[in-house]
């Protein structure tokens, strides 16, 4: 068996599970920086950084070589900056940045193209850059809490976006792109100060989670129908005088969540959706409720909370 040159020893200590072994090889990389640079595809100062940044906020559990870490959990760990080195984490699915005080959106994210889950709730972020499209493979994106007034129209380019949550921040529409990610089964948008939904909504067809509870929607449109594996609707809380006829083409839905808006009439054709429950409260005095939803009340099909 061939004797591991000294370059590869060292390359060994630094992939290791052992913090001494890997401060050791990095101490001692400094006598082959020219092979260092070319074998890690970075500068011995760039992965010292990353290494330093991780150990800073207690972000490495040893149970693979840092470089191969697959998921970053920095909740509440006054993060400031994310570090440029963090590209060198090839292997990352998950970063979870959430409640560190964050006022810019990190840009050194961007670069991690093998990311899944981004989790940056509970921050002081007010933009989000249109180069997010470049994190082509991420499938949820928690932007809850922020100050966040616009989604880029950039946003439609996350083709396999499943989960996005901008709830309680401050918009005051969506971008009319949101309706390309096709793929999007969870949108959470409660706590803003949208107005209306913008034309094409409805070409997200694989929805089953839709929260609009707290905004100031003055008209459910039409093509809301078009959403037709919805499983959960909440619209409570907005300013709706009424509801499209076309919502009783929801017949997937199993909990519609209509309180607490100023509505002068319903729509018989709830009625259609068979197997949902509608809790209704705060009813306006002088609602009209039409007849086949009165009797769909007595039998509780209707729930008033």
């Amino acid at each position: 068996m061939e004797e591991l040159t000294e370059f590869e020893s060292l390359c060994n200590l630094i992939a290791s599970t052992y913090q001494p072994s890997v401060e050791l090889g990095l101490q001692l990389a400094h006598h082959y920086k020219p092979e260092f640079d070319t074998h890690f595809g970075c500068t011995l100062k760039e992965m010292k950084e990353l290494y330093d940044f991780l150990m800073l906020h207690d972000a490495w559990d040893f149970s693979c070589s840092f470089l191969d870490i697959r998921k970053l959990i920095l909740f509440n760990r006054n993060v400031r900056k994310v570090p440029k080195s963090i590209r060198l984490l090839k292997k990352i699915e998950g970063l979870y940045l959430s409640t560190n005080n964050l006022k810019k959106f990190p840009a050194e994210v961007l670069e991690l193209e093998s990311l899944k889950y981004l989790g940056l709730q509970n921050n002081k972020l007010t933009q989000i850059p249109k180069e997010v499209s470049k994190l082509k493979n991420l499938k949820e994106m928690n932007l809850d809490r922020n100050q966040i007034k616009k989604l880029p129209d950039e946003i439609g380019l996350l083709k396999n976006l499943r989960i996005l949550g901008v709830a309680n921040n401050q918009l005051q529409s969506l971008t009319i792109k949101i309706g390309q990610c096709r793929r999007l089964k969870e949108l959470y948008l409660s706590d803003n100060q949208i107005s209306h939904l913008p034309v094409g909504f409805g070409r997200l067809v694989n929805l089953t989670d839709l929260d609009l509870e707290n905004n100031k929607l003055q008209i459910l449109p039409s093509e809301i129908r078009k959403c037709r594996n919805l499983v959960t609707l909440n619209i409570r809380y907005n300013q709706l005088q009424g509801l499209p006829r076309e919502i009783g083409q929801l017949r997937n839905a199993s909990g519609i969540e209509i309180g607490g808006n100023p509505y002068k009439t319903l729509p018989e054709e709830l009625c259609d959706i068979k197997y949902a429950l509608f809790f209704i409260f705060d009813a306006p005095v002088g609602m009209i409720i039409p007849k086949r939803l009165k009797e769909l009340m007595e039998f509780k099909h209707f729930i008033d909370v």
